[in-house]
């Protein structure tokens, strides 16, 4: 009977140390996530270009720039990293010669 009363014991401890590893593991995994994004991450403008708007969509980050000149472009980029994916150059469309 001691021996059975020792082995349900031991067994106990080591469910409840088992336990605790798990209930450790998952705490820590939670907590390392990156919630706070990039930090700072530095976007190069074209000379002389401003922001006009900003709009989050996708996991990505548009912005609307106002060049020296009047042109607008969309610089588009990651979200999580900060990173340039792309850029699009909003141009007028040709006007079509009136008919006759």
């Amino acid at each position: 009977m001691r021996a059975l009363k020792f082995l349900v014991i031991l067994m106990g401890v080591l469910i409840a140390a088992g336990l605790a590893v798990i209930v450790v593991t998952l705490v820590n995994r939670a907590g390392s996530g990156d919630k706070a994004g990039p930090g700072t991450v530095a976007v190069d403008l074209p000379p002389g270009a401003s922001v006009v708007e900003t709009t989050a969509a996708d996991g990505r980050l548009y912005l609307r720039l106002r060049t020296q000149d009047g042109r607008h472009i969309i610089l588009i980029l990651d979200g999580a990293t900060g990173r340039a994916l792309g850029t699009l150059e909003l141009k007028p469309a040709p006007t079509a010669d009136p008919p006759r």
